[in-house]
């Protein structure tokens, strides 16, 4: 399974934004997938990232929820970051 860590200039501790969710998946994932023909990965979140909002998710996500619906997400990507509550909580903004 490919693992694609995410990385920000800035150690921001929240991420917030439909905007920046998209920028992220487009500019740092994106170019790692078909998703066309997707394949499970990984999508590792820096340990700093403390909070990460619904609108960064739904912007992140929109992609391949368009394709595959949420259920989709959630079968091909696996969200990876600081503790489990921040990956329970992605999930459900979805």
């Amino acid at each position: 399974m490919k693992v694609i860590k995410i990385e920000f200039v800035q150690q921001e501790p929240s991420l917030v934004g439909d905007d920046i969710g998209r920028e992220t998946f487009t500019e740092q994932v994106l170019p790692n997938v078909d998703i066309e023909n997707m394949e499970e990965i990984t999508v590792q979140f820096p340990e700093y990232v403390s909070l990460i909002t619904s609108s960064f998710v739904q912007g992140f996500s929109n992609a391949i929820v368009k394709r595959y619906n949420r259920d989709g997400f959630k079968k091909f990507v696996h969200i990876k970051a600081a503790t489990k509550k921040i990956e329970t909580d992605f999930y459900e903004d979805l």
